[in-house]
């Protein structure tokens, strides 16, 4: 299945630690900690940009006032 395992979490998984902290190198733990997501997004195509939309109209607004 093209959904569980795509090449670029399987590079992610293998992305080394940093050596003081034990902790992944540049953005890898996060795209780990999210992944299920990420895929999600790709599987359903559903997405929430339209809020996203509206929020930063708002904001916009807000701030032009």
């Amino acid at each position: 299945n093209s959904f569980t395992t795509p090449a670029f979490f399987i590079m992610i998984k293998k992305t080394p630690s940093a050596s003081l902290t034990n902790k992944p190198l540049g953005g890898a733990s996060t795209y780990r900690r999210w992944a299920k997501y990420i895929l999600n997004a790709f599987k359903y195509g559903l997405t929430n940009g339209i809020t996203e939309g509206f929020n930063n109209r708002i904001k916009v607004l807000t701030h032009s006032s």
